[in-house]
């Protein structure tokens, strides 16, 4: 998609981060495969994936989504906190997964 392409494209790491957040809340088509590689090549003290799983959590909680997309987001914050907290020894979704469900917020809708 073009904002894929202009992600990128991109160099500066602020206007990636924000158009990576963009995907968050918009999610077309393998959204989550860029998010999951955008928090697979970040720091794990970073600010940015403080920020990514901030908004990862509010759609988790808020968003009026498929259950598909609910397991994704699932799956992407427990790699956030599988990469901060280095419990992952091979960090992916498929590792992800096996984290307990204590990680994830309430579903409020």
């Amino acid at each position: 998609t073009l904002i894929n392409n202009k992600i990128n494209q991109e160099s500066d790491s602020y206007k990636k981060h924000f158009l990576n957040l963009m995907l968050v809340t918009k999610r077309p088509k393998n959204w989550d495969v860029v998010i999951s590689e955008y928090i697979l090549s970040i720091d794990k003290n970073s600010f940015y994936l403080l920020d990514v799983l901030n908004a990862l959590k509010a759609e988790y909680e808020y968003s009026y989504t498929s259950t598909g997309n609910v397991n994704k987001i699932a799956g992407l914050i427990k790699l956030c906190n599988g990469k901060h907290s280095l419990i992952l020894k091979n960090l992916s979704i498929k590792s992800a997964n096996s984290l307990p469900d204590t990680v994830l917020p309430e579903r409020l809708v």
